[in-house]
């Protein structure tokens, strides 16, 4: 993986001594009242990388604020009014830039853009071809986009260009080290079942595979959404990630039919680093979690006792939240049957209605009979 590093970098290194060629500065470059440069970057994640390398000689504005979607964003008239004062702006292939560049090219034509694509071999979206824009979740990728963030900064601020290449290489120390890291704690080989897919440059470097819910950016129709969720419970999913950023309804809906657990992954967190270490351990622990099937097996087992059913444990979808009485002023109980947790709910007129929770939703033959026909055999419990 270091001859990798090697060979991409050596793209933006042009002297044999390892320096970068100096390029004259704009002409319209200057520093802003407080002595910086101010750039401006589509993501939170860049104002890390630019912070890595310039320190406090830049002035960084971020034009996607956290929680919003760098698919829908659209920037504020403040945001556009400061933009074009900026020496730079560093784009990242996000889709709200096409907009963006758009609204630049008849506004203020002679901003400076910086391409931070310039040398990443990008990958595309497997279920329909777009090009994928999340080179930023993937190390490796980062030391390309650190050499192109140190480049214009030089150009821009050519009295410290020294100071800039210094922190870069750096970085890319620290880059590479962060790569050993995750790649110790991440499962080589584990697929992960996301609702969004901002993982494809993160897997492609760790070795893993993602599944992503989202169809073509958007929400699967209920067909493909029912085929899903039986391809999950195929493959044992044990974990759906959801994205801050987004709806995650599909996943949550996913993850009941298949008793899953839904853990949130942020792709868009400023302090980076730290963000991705944490991603790795999140991926790490879904590997080692049971399968759904398994879970639901041994909570089921804990249910009985000498032969003699007994409430459900709090836990997972068999129990959590599930007893007590409804608006009628039913009891819901839990029945297992070769093995099978049911949902029992009786309701004013004594009349029992039966579920089943953590199988597939069937009929039940004791559906809609009363506590006095049910049979003297079975061990049924109020819940009480």
């Amino acid at each position: 993986m270091r001859a990798f590093t090697a060979l991409v970098l050596a793209g933006s290194v042009v002297l044999a001594g390892g320096c970068r060629r100096p390029v004259a500065p704009p002409e319209d470059a200057s520093p802003s009242a407080d002595g910086r440069l101010s750039v401006f970057v589509s993501i939170p994640p860049q104002a890390y990388f630019v912070e890595r390398i310039a320190g406090e000689r830049v002035r960084i504005e971020v034009l996607v604020p956290p929680g919003q979607s760098p698919a829908t964003y659209e920037p504020t008239p403040t945001q556009m009014a400061a933009l074009a004062g900026a020496d730079a702006l560093l784009r990242i292939g996000v889709p709200f830039e096409n907009g963006l560049m758009a609204r630049i090219g008849e506004s203020m034509p002679g901003l400076n853009v910086v391409d931070t694509r310039t040398g990443v071999p990008l990958r595309s979206f497997s279920e329909h071809g777009a090009e994928d824009p999340h080179i930023w979740l993937a190390p490796r990728l980062v030391e390309i986009q650190a050499g192109t963030i140190a480049d214009e900064l030089a150009r821009l601020d050519p009295a410290h260009a020294d100071e800039y290449e210094a922190n870069r290489a750096a970085f890319v120390r620290e880059l590479d080290a962060l790569h050993e890291e995750l790649a110790a704690v991440l499962p080589e080989g584990a697929t992960i079942t996301v609702f969004h897919p901002s993982w494809g440059y993160f897997c492609d470097e760790f070795g893993l595979r993602q599944v992503a819910i989202e169809v073509g950016g958007k929400e699967p129709a209920p067909r493909r959404l029912q085929q899903m969720i039986e391809e999950a419970r195929a493959r044992q999913v044990s974990t759906v990630f959801v994205e801050p950023q987004f709806s995650s309804a599909s996943a949550q809906a996913i993850a009941r039919e298949i008793g899953a657990q839904v853990v949130s992954l942020d792709p868009l967190a400023r302090d980076w680093a730290d963000n991705l270490r944490d991603v790795a351990h999140k991926i790490a622990d879904a590997a080692k979690s049971p399968p759904a099937a398994q879970r639901h097996s041994d909570a089921a087992a804990g249910r009985h006792v000498h032969g003699q059913a007994r409430p459900a444990e709090d836990r997972g979808v068999l129990g959590r939240g599930q007893r007590g009485r409804d608006r009628l002023g039913a009891r819901i109980v839990h029945f297992q049957e070769r093995p099978r947790a049911l949902r029992l709910t009786i309701d004013h007129r004594r009349q029992l209605h039966v579920r089943v929770i953590a199988d597939e939703d069937v009929a039940h033959p004791d559906a809609h009979r009363t506590i006095a026909d049910l049979p003297a055999d079975r061990a049924w419990m109020d819940g009480s």
